[in-house]
C-alpha cells in the first residue's frame, strides 16, 4: 500500500500560485517540472514520515518538520 498524503488548502493554493508564476516566467513545460518534485517529494515524506528536519529558528513546534524542494521550503506534519 502507497503511503499518502494531504495537504492543506493553503498548501494547495501556493502551489497553484508557484506554477502560474513559474508558467509565466518560464513556460509550462518547467512549471510542470517544478509542481512534479513537489509531488515527488511529498509522496517520498509520506513513506518517510522521519524524513526532514526541525527547524527551531522558525517554530518552538517540534512535530512541524520541513524539506526543501529547490528554493521553496515545505512545512509538513509527518
Amino acid at each position: 500500500m502507497t503511503a499518502r498524503y494531504v495537504l492543506t488548502f493553503q498548501a494547495r493554493q501556493d502551489l497553484a500560485e508557484i506554477g502560474s508564476s513559474i508558467a509565466e516566467r518560464d513556460g509550462a513545460v518547467p512549471a510542470e517540472h517544478v509542481l512534479e518534485k513537489f509531488r515527488e517529494a511529498f509522496r517520498f515524506l509520506a513513506e518517510h514520515p522521519g524524513a526532514g528536519h526541525v527547524r527551531e529558528d522558525l517554530t518552538a513546534d517540534s512535530a512541524l518538520r520541513f524539506w526543501v524542494v529547490f528554493s521553496y521550503l515545505v512545512a509538513f506534519v509527518p
